[in-house]
């Protein structure tokens, strides 16, 4: 895929500039505001159309993309190290406050 989005997680070009919470307000509050709007858009719609089965195909996203995060957040470790730990520290996963 073009862009910064694919279905394997892979090291691109370094972006030292942009690492670390240098972005917008979501970078600075969590680590993973892709993965969070995504679940945000899953559970919005299945509240909204009251749906039991988009609640449930909702839930069924929150594993693979935890698996995801963990395999992101790894490739980040190896490839900036400290420097990563450090803005993982200060920052909440997924959800401020809560994880």
């Amino acid at each position: 895929m073009a862009g910064g989005f694919g279905c394997s997680v892979v090291a691109r070009e370094s972006r030292r500039a942009g690492i670390c919470g240098a972005g917008g307000v979501g970078i600075r509050l969590f680590r993973h505001p892709s993965h969070a709007g995504a679940l945000l858009t899953l559970f919005g719609w299945a509240l909204t159309f009251r749906s039991g089965m988009g609640l449930i195909l909702a839930a069924t996203m929150v594993l693979p993309l935890v698996s995801r995060m963990t395999a992101e957040e790894n490739l980040l470790i190896a490839e900036f190290g400290e420097e990563y730990e450090n803005y993982r520290r200060r920052t909440w996963r997924l959800i401020p406050l809560v994880y």
